[in-house]
């Protein structure tokens, strides 16, 4: 593997990853107060728009940029069931 994959790797896990204490204290609180339902909805969509143009053009050097996609899809989307649980 080229030294750039690896630096395309490190930085969607890094970029999806930063998410990730965000939705751990969500979780936990059972509160997404400071996020605004469009702020999320917009967020999502972009996820799902960018997952599906990537997989519709692959190539190796894609491979990062869907992990950081895929990632980022199911932390919005728990993010939103938490806005909207009741």
């Amino acid at each position: 593997m080229y030294i750039i994959e690896w630096v395309g790797f490190v930085g969607s896990i890094l970029l999806a990853g930063c998410a990730i204490p965000q939705l751990l204290k969500s979780i936990k609180t059972k509160r997404v107060d400071d996020f605004s339902g469009l702020f999320l909805s917009t967020w999502f969509i972009g996820e799902i728009l960018m997952l599906v143009y990537i997989l519709l053009t692959p190539n190796l050097f894609s491979i990062p940029l869907v992990i950081n996609y895929l990632l980022n899809f199911i932390i919005v989307g728990i993010l939103i069931g938490i806005k909207y649980e009741n």
